[in-house]
């Protein structure tokens, strides 16, 4: 439980370990930064090389010597001309036709909204609902919504 006194050579050890060593990291730290301050910095880039020094001075240099492989930019604007044929409808007629082949049972006339021929029409199997058939091909586009 007691310690026992310390001797002349552990009051020796212990002086060094709360001094010396302090003081010992401290001048480490400081040579370490002043020696990071002192060094030449060199900047490196295709064109030139920046060197600066550690009493402040600054030297730029042009790397001439140096081949650059430079790929030439190709900026064009392509202009694409249509020729201003405008697309033809399908006649309501047509639009009629492929309902009935469908066998769906029409309730008024098409009429085109939202880029197709809607027409109201029963379905096959009897409910209300309406139908969508392509303007430009007359393709079949299917039932919409039941009502």
């Amino acid at each position: 439980m007691f310690r026992k006194p310390l001797g002349q050579k552990e009051k020796k050890i212990m002086n060094f370990r709360k001094i010396l060593l302090p003081a010992a990291a401290v001048l480490a730290l400081t040579v370490g930064a002043a020696s990071a301050d002192a060094a030449t910095v060199v900047h490196r880039t295709v064109h030139r090389t920046v060197v600066h020094k550690p009493n402040g001075n600054t030297v730029v240099r042009r790397n001439v010597n140096r081949t650059v492989v430079r790929r030439p930019v190709v900026r064009r604007t392509v202009v694409v001309r249509r020729p201003a044929v405008r697309r033809v409808y399908i006649t309501r007629d047509r639009a009629f036709g492929v309902f009935r082949a469908r066998g769906v049972r029409i309730v008024g006339t098409p009429y085109i909204s939202g880029g197709a021929y809607i027409a109201r029409c029963y379905d096959p199997s009897g409910r209300l609902a309406y139908c969508r058939v392509d303007p430009y091909s007359g393709a079949w586009l299917g039932i919409s919504l039941h009502l």
